[in-house]
């Protein structure tokens, strides 16, 4: 995981393997760490490692964000601009925004594999040395592969959205 928007410069090249304490501990305590709750982590070892790290960062707050039931990363912030401390309505406003958080970027992770499978389906249908036409419930042709067009003579761009049965027998 490594820094980004709005960071701190010395922190801005910071680079955090999965496998680094940070990342090991949001990942397996999910929830928000603040300045004021570091008291609460019962670990001196962690505790000391966690104000490291947020010394390092110049954190004030650390939210986990999960999606597909996994860490894949942290909203990070410093003071407020106010100089007061976070509030707990909103740490949990915080919180609430991590979990919209994970979820888009859940959603983009699935349209990212579904985008890729249908690219590996159209590639594979598109190899195949046998005319192959699809067709919707509807039976409007939705895939016509380059050995129908062949066939049939006929171009795919003329047929695509149109009835099956227009294509003749």
């Amino acid at each position: 995981l490594q820094a980004d928007v709005r960071c701190l410069e010395r922190s801005r090249n910071l680079s955090f393997p999965s496998n680094h304490p940070l990342c090991l501990w949001m990942q397996t305590q999910a929830h928000l760490l603040s300045r004021a709750t570091l008291d609460h982590v019962t670990s001196d070892a962690d505790r000391g490692m966690l104000r490291q790290s947020m010394d390092l960062l110049g954190a004030e707050v650390m939210i986990p964000i999960h999606a597909r039931q996994r860490f894949v990363g942290w909203l990070i912030l410093g003071h407020q601009a106010t100089g007061r401390p976070f509030t707990q309505t909103e740490l949990e406003e915080l919180m609430l925004l991590t979990d919209h958080v994970g979820v888009v970027i859940e959603n983009a992770l699935l349209f990212r594999e579904v985008t890729q499978q249908k690219a590996f389906a159209e590639a594979l249908l598109r190899s195949l040395p046998i005319g192959v036409i699809a067709a919707d419930v509807g039976g409007l042709v939705y895939w016509f592969n380059d050995t129908a067009e062949s066939i049939l003579n006929l171009n795919r761009n003329d047929v695509h959205g149109r009835p099956i049965e227009q294509l003749g027998r």
